[in-house]
């Protein structure tokens, strides 16, 4: 009885397995931000039976690596071997960052020397312009000191004892206020349970902040704001 049974129960187990499979659209898949993770899904929809050849040769071109799980489910699904179109790398924060702050150390290092001549207005224009140049929180905070060194203005060092940052330069700015000193550790308190829009289980979801995160337009403080929850943080 046992074994008639078996092959009945077997065919309801796996169409259990068919059914809770998630399968996905080619638009689904498409609108998806060039990524590894995107990749991932690639694969899965390439895998899937109802994937044409044709759709199959559409989607690839839009793999950002080709491992071997992809290679081998296109060609299966297209009898041809895989290929991606060769991509203009997008502008990286990084990238911006580093000529922001060569520029920056390079008006920095001329303050200085027009400090050493005694010449402190044409020090202040390169102090200020090294600090619009600067990324770093605490390379600011340097121009900011400096800027208050040569002008003797308290808007600067005001400014300075504001700043995030933990640094000599915002220690030195408590010191000459007569200030407490930041406290090293800060506890945020996050309210939100969640940030709507956002599952934080889904891969593409971060993706798609990791694409915003080396614009270098983004103001990543904002985005950190954004994405703050208590789902989201770890």
């Amino acid at each position: 009885m046992i074994k008639k049974l078996l092959p009945v129960i077997l065919l309801i187990l796996l169409g259990t397995v068919t059914l809770d499979a998630k399968t996905f659209s080619y638009s689904q898949v498409k609108s998806m931000p060039l990524s590894v993770e995107k990749d991932y899904y690639i694969w899965r929809f390439l895998m899937q039976r109802s994937t044409t050849a044709t759709q199959a040769k559409l989607i690839i071109k839009d793999a950002k690596y080709l491992n071997k799980k992809l290679k081998v489910a296109y060609k299966k699904k297209t009898g041809f071997n895989a290929s991606i179109p060769k991509r203009t790398p997008p502008p990286t924060r990084n990238k911006t960052d580093w000529k922001a702050r060569s520029n920056g150390n390079k008006s920095f290092s001329y303050a200085i020397k027009m400090v050493e001549r005694n010449q402190l207005g044409k020090a202040a224009q390169h102090f200020n312009a090294a600090y619009n140049q600067y990324v770093n929180r605490w390379e600011k905070d340097k121009c900011l000191f400096w800027l208050y060194k040569v002008t003797k203005k308290k808007t600067y060092l005001n400014k300075l004892k504001k700043s995030y940052h933990i640094n000599m330069y915002t220690l030195l700015a408590a010191d000459m206020t007569n200030s407490k000193y930041p406290r090293t550790i800060v506890t945020p308190s996050v309210r939100r349970s969640s940030v709507y829009g956002l599952d934080e289980t889904n891969p593409i979801h971060w993706a798609k902040i990791k694409a915003k995160m080396n614009l270098p337009s983004t103001d990543l403080e904002d985005l950190a704001d954004i994405c703050k929850s208590k789902a989201t943080i770890g």
